[in-house]
């Protein structure tokens, strides 16, 4: 994961043609976008964590990714 932000105001601070939804509900809380070089991952808090990541691969996406995403993010953000 590089280039990490928080998003508190995502999907309205992004262009709509940019990012699409490529996954809800997953583990009941979030919701995965992608667009250009960005993953973005919103929690039902309305914050929005959007990074890049080496050789991401939408098609042979796994759900381990997922997982260690989001556990490198509650290390950084713990209120996430």
């Amino acid at each position: 994961m590089e280039n990490i932000s928080v998003l508190t105001d995502f999907p309205e601070s992004e262009f709509q043609q940019y990012y699409k939804k490529i996954a809800e509900n997953i583990l009941g809380d979030y919701t995965i976008y992608s667009g250009g070089n960005y993953i973005y991952i919103s929690n039902n808090k309305n914050r929005t964590i959007r990074f890049t990541s080496q050789n991401f691969d939408l098609k042979n996406f796994q759900a381990e990714q997922l997982l260690y995403w989001l556990e490198v993010i509650r290390k950084k953000y713990p209120s996430f």
